[in-house]
C-alpha cells in the first residue's frame, strides 16, 4: 500500500531535527491518517514492505519514523556492503530488512528472536 499524503508528511516531520510544537503537529497528523488493516503490507521507502498492527504504537512508530531514529541512523551510517549483521531481538524484522538493503547481496544479516508469537511474525517478514 502505497502512503497517503498525510502519511508522507508525518514522515518528513518526524524525520525533521526538533523544534517547539513537533510533537504537536506530529500528533495531529497521526489523528488524521487512515490507519491500515491489519495484515496489509505497507512499502517502506527504504525498499521492503511489511505488515504492521496499526492497533500498535511501536509498529506505527517503525513505518511513520523508522523505529527509534538514533538506531536507524546508526544503521545508515555504520553499514557497508558486504558486512554480516547479527539481530539478537529481531522483534518483526524491520531493522534486519533495513540492514539486509545496506549491507547487500554481499553481506548477510542473521535474526534472532526468543519470542514465538514474534518470531512467527518476523519468519512472514524476512521470508
Amino acid at each position: 500500500m502505497e502512503p497517503s499524503r498525510l502519511a508522507q508528511g508525518l514522515r518528513w516531520i518526524a524525520h525533521q531535527p526538533y523544534f517547539k510544537g513537533k510533537w504537536r503537529l506530529e500528533k495531529w497528523f497521526e489523528s488524521h491518517i487512515r490507519l491500515p488493516l491489519a495484515g496489509e503490507v505497507l512499502e517502506f521507502p527504504h525498499g521492503f514492505g511489511m505488515a504492521l498492527d496499526p492497533t500498535l504504537s511501536c509498529e506505527r512508530d517503525f513505518y511513520y519514523r523508522d523505529g527509534e531514529a538514533d538506531t536507524f541512523a546508526f544503521l545508515r551510517g555504520f553499514l557497508k556492503p558486504g558486512m554480516h549483521v547479527a539481530d539478537c531481538g529481531a522483534h518483526i524484522g524491520f531493522y534486519t530488512l533495513a540492514a539486509s538493503r545496506l549491507v547487500g547481496d554481499a553481506g548477510t544479516v542473521s535474526a534472532f528472536e526468543p519470542t514465538p508469537a514474534t518470531y512467527v511474525r518476523l519468519q512472514h517478514h524476512v521470508v
